[in-house]
Order: C-alpha cells, then sequence, then structure tokens
C-alpha cells in the first residue's frame, strides 16, 4: 500500500473516530437532560411535601363551626327518632308481672272485640290474636318472658288495629313467635294420659326461661295475619304499616282470589227472585265494581325489628 492509501485510511479512522465521539456525547447529553428532568420533578415533588406538612393541618375556624352545626342536628334526629321508638314500645317495656301481662292482655282483648273499635269487621269467635295459651286460660307466663310477650302483645295491637282501619272485611288469623314453646316443653315428661293438645301439658305449665329477644345489635318479632280484603283494602294495609312508628317490614305475601270468574250476579232480594223467577232463556245480569268485586284472602307475614339502644 502507498503513501496515499495509508492517508486514506488514517483518514476514515479519525472520522470514524468523530462520529463515534459525537454519537457518545449526543448519548451522554441525552442521558443528562433525561436524568435532569427526573431531578427537577423530584425537587418539585420534595417542595410540594415539604408545604403539605408545613400546613396547619387543624380545619379553618368555619369549617369547624359548620361541622359542629351539622352534628348537633344529626344528634337532634337521632334522639327525636330515638324517643318516638321509645314512647311506641314504652308501655310494652313497663309491663315486667305476668299478673300485669294478664291484665294487659285481657284489656287489649276487650278493645279489639268491640265492634265500635274494629269498625264491624268480623272477628273469629275466641280471637286471641295469637295469644290463646294465656287468653281465658289458667295459665301464666314465665318471669323472664314477660317482657317479650308484653313487647309482642304491643306489636300485634298496634298492627292489627292498622288492618282493621283499612276497612277489611274480615281477620281470620293471628300468629307470633311462639318462643316460650321451647322451654316449656323440654324439662319435664308429660303426666300419664295427658294430651297433647293446643291447650295440654305444654300449654298449660308456666313457660320457661327462654331468651328475651335474639342476640346482636338488633331483634326480630315474626308475626302472620290472615285476613280477606278488597284490593283497595290491601293496599291501604301495606300503606298503613308502612306508615307505622314501628319498623315494620313484610317479608312474605300470599294473595288468592275468592272468585276466579272476576264477576257475580247482581244481588237481588230473596222474595223477589222467588215471586219473580227468570225464564228459561233469561240471563241474570252481571255487573262489577269495586263493592262487588270478588273478595281477596291474604295470608301476609310481618317482622317488627327492634334495635339495640332505642
Amino acid at each position: 500500500m502507498g503513501m496515499k492509501g495509508q492517508k486514506i485510511a488514517i483518514g476514515a479512522g479519525v472520522a470514524v473516530a468523530v462520529l463515534l465521539c459525537l454519537g457518545g456525547a449526543w448519548i451522554a447529553w441525552r442521558a443528562f437532560a433525561s436524568s435532569a428532568g427526573v431531578r427537577e420533578e423530584r425537587n418539585t415533588r420534595l417542595k410540594q411535601l415539604q408545604s403539605i406538612y408545613k400546613k396547619d393541618p387543624f380545619p379553618s375556624a368555619t369549617n369547624v363551626v359548620v361541622v359542629r352545626h351539622d352534628r348537633q342536628r344529626l344528634d337532634g334526629w337521632t334522639q327525636d327518632l330515638g324517643r318516638e321508638l321509645r314512647g311506641s314500645l314504652g308501655a310494652a317495656t313497663n309491663v315486667v308481672s305476668p299478673s300485669l301481662f294478664i291484665q294487659q292482655l285481657q284489656q287489649v282483648a276487650r278493645e279489639l272485640r268491640n265492634p265500635r273499635l274494629t269498625g264491624g269487621v268480623a272477628l273469629p269467635e275466641g280471637f286471641a290474636f295469637g295469644f290463646e295459651r294465656y287468653l281465658g286460660t289458667t295459665t301464666m307466663p314465665g318471669v323472664k318472658d314477660v317482657p317479650r310477650l308484653a313487647l309482642q302483645l304491643h306489636m300485634v295491637n298496634a298492627m292489627l288495629r292498622e288492618i282493621l282501619a283499612a276497612r277489611v272485611s274480615a281477620v281470620t288469623a293471628v300468629e307470633r313467635d311462639q318462643f316460650e314453646d321451647a322451654a316449656a316443653a323440654a324439662p319435664a315428661a308429660p303426666a300419664p294420659g295427658s294430651g297433647r293438645g293446643r291447650h295440654g301439658p305444654a300449654a298449660a305449665a308456666p313457660a320457661g326461661s327462654a331468651a328475651a329477644a335474639p342476640a346482636g345489635p338488633y331483634a326480630r318479632q315474626r308475626f302472620s295475619f290472615a285476613f280477606t280484603a278488597g284490593e283497595k283494602s290491601l293496599d291501604e294495609v301495606l300503606d298503613r304499616l308502612a306508615a307505622m312508628p314501628l319498623f315494620v317490614v313484610v317479608a312474605d305475601l300470599a294473595v288468592q282470589r275468592e272468585d276466579q270468574r272476576g264477576l257475580r250476579p247482581a244481588p237481588e232480594k230473596a222474595a223477589d227472585a222467588d215471586k219473580n223467577k227468570p225464564a228459561p232463556d233469561r240471563r241474570p245480569r252481571v255487573v262489577s265494581g269495586p263493592e262487588i268485586s270478588p273478595l281477596l284472602k291474604v295470608r301476609m307475614q310481618v317482622d317488627v325489628y327492634t334495635f339495640e339502644g332505642v
């Protein structure tokens, strides 16, 4: 290779070295710029954090006044609600003796059997609204069962009055949680020759010391009502139960029509019907309306909740 070739090779090497140096310098500058940006963002975040730490952590006096005012209003609403619920259950919670409970039960029974208070609604004969073992018998409840029994009596009385006020046609049955059954049936074996009827030994014996209510922050009492009513009366029953001061929840509702056809012949006097019988080819006049539409057989399960501390 001559002198000229050596010069060309050296020039090319120098050019490549310069390009490599420029590429390295550009990469280094990009890395430095990127690190500078990250460093600047980090410093900005650090300053923001330091400014937050230096600020007063307590709210302003204006916000404190607003929060205190809102808390007072909430406390007032809570106290009003508690007073209303305690007032609705006060009569029941004051009953502590079996004799006083029986007296209250008899008084409620007399009131519910009064036609003027029931609006003429038909009640079954011997209607005891779930307290058959204590009403009209010599059975006395256990002392520890009296508070819950009195509470159930108050709830049944309040709900039954709302149902009667809705102008239902008839009330056929009322059932409650028989919580005293387990304690009354567990201890002793039945006497020889005794039956196991509704008012047998298990019902005649004093109720045991069953728990007054389920444990937990709230207790639930379940009741069942059976009645017949028109559609409007059923709607009014549901509205009245929902508007009660008690915390009432309709758990189940079964409705069945008494007349599936939906129409009935227009009522006529019996004497006129005997004298003036329609001709064989004459059809009886059929009318319909809210007064004569078929009644509904209703079976309704209701849960009433009471809350701890209220």
